[in-house]
Order: structure tokens, then C-alpha cells, then sequence
């Protein structure tokens, strides 16, 4: 190893956002049981999907019956996909 080596760190997005988020929980700005909706106020509805079928692709799905909270994102919990 040299001064100059090179090491790839990603995805690190996630560690750098979560230590974000907890220290604003430290200072009490937020909680970790805020629904998401309280900070980002334009959040569309979210949809929890009931059935799906591989063959044809259809699917049903219906309103989430909970809303997300920051414990959520951070438990990786709140059913959220790429």
C-alpha cells in the first residue's frame, strides 16, 4: 500500500445518510418514529402490492396501510424497491 493507493468505498451512500440521520436525532430535531410525510411534504401515496403473477405480469395492489417512518428507511423496513 502507498500514499497514493486507491481503495473503492461504495455503496456508501447509505452509511453516510444514516449517520446523518441519526445525528439529528441525537440533537432531537427528528424522531425515529416521524412519518416520512412530516419532512418531505410532496411524498406521493405509497401502495403495498397484494398479488402478482410471473407469467402474465399482472398484479394487484392496494393503499399502505401504515405510514413510513424514519425507522423505516433506516431498518431498510419500508417496503421500498429500485
Amino acid at each position: 500500500m502507498r500514499l497514493a493507493s486507491l481503495f473503492r468505498i461504495a455503496p456508501m451512500t447509505e452509511a453516510i445518510t444514516s449517520l446523518g440521520v441519526l445525528q439529528l436525532i441525537d440533537q432531537g430535531l427528528i424522531c425515529p418514529d416521524d412519518p416520512m410525510r412530516d419532512h418531505i411534504r410532496d411524498l406521493p401515496s405509497f401502495e403495498d402490492f397484494t398479488e402478482f403473477d410471473e407469467t402474465t405480469g399482472k398484479y394487484e395492489k392496494r393503499s399502505d396501510a401504515t405510514e413510513v417512518t424514519i425507522e423505516h428507511l433506516l431498518t431498510h423496513t419500508a417496503g421500498l424497491a429500485f
